[in-house]
C-alpha cells in the first residue's frame, strides 16, 4: 500500500506539480509494516531477521510519533525544506527503514523463501545513491526528484508481490 501511495504521489507531482494529501506520510509506516510482514514470511532464526524486525518496529513507532505530534501541533511538522523538531524524527524513521531493508534483505537472501529474495537487500543498498541521483535531477527541475522515488516505490510493490506469491505458494503446499 505504501508503494502504491508513493507511485501515485510521484506520478501526480511529475504531471501536475501538486502532491496529493497524505500520500507521502502514509509511505513510511506502511513500508515498516511490510517489513514486519517480510520478517514473518521468512520464518527463520537469523539474527539479522530479528534485528531487522526490531528496527522496522522502531520505524513504525517513530512514524506514528511524528504523525501524532504533527496532528497535535502542525507547526512541528516539516513543510517544504524547512527544518522543524520532527525533521529529525522523520530522518530517523527513514534510516530505520533502510537499515531494516538491508538486514531483512540479507536474511531473505539466506532463507530463499521469496521469489525475488535479493530485492529487499538491493532496495536498501541502492536507496541512498538513488536519492543522490534524484537530488542531481532536481537541480534541473524540482519535479524530477520524484523519478527515483517512483522507482523505489515500484520496488516496494514488487516486494509486496513477491511476499504475496510466497504466501500463496506456502498455502498451496499445505
Amino acid at each position: 500500500m505504501g508503494g502504491s501511495a508513493w507511485v501515485v504521489k510521484g506520478i501526480l507531482i511529475l504531471a501536475t506539480g501538486q502532491q496529493p494529501p497524505m500520500a507521502f506520510e502514509l509511505g513510511a509506516p506502511l513500508f515498516a509494516v511490510a517489513l514486519i510482514g517480510l520478517y514473518a514470511a521468512l520464518d527463520c532464526s537469523d539474527w539479522r531477521a530479528h534485528t531487522g524486525a526490531f528496527v522496522a518496529a522502531l520505524a513504525i513507532l517513530l512514524a506514528l510519533t511524528a504523525a501524532v505530534a504533527g496532528a497535535i501541533d502542525p507547526s512541528l511538522a516539516p513543510e517544504g525544506e524547512a527544518l522543524t523538531p520532527l525533521s529529525g524524527v522523520l530522518l530517523a524513521t527513514a534510516a530505520c527503514l533502510v537499515v531494516a531493508l538491508v538486514l531483512l534483505g540479507l536474511a531473505s537472501r539466506k532463507s530463499r523463501r521469496l521469489r525475488w529474495s535479493p530485492l529487499p537487500f538491493w532496495m536498501g543498498v541502492l536507496v541512498v545513491p538513488g536519492f543522490v541521483l534524484g537530488g542531481a535531477l532536481a537541480e534541473t527541475n524540482e519535479r524530477l526528484l520524484e523519478i527515483p522515488l517512483v522507482v523505489f516505490a515500484l520496488g516496494w510493490l514488487a516486494l509486496g508481490y513477491s511476499m504475496w506469491q510466497s504466501i500463496g505458494a506456502t498455502s498451496a503446499r499445505t
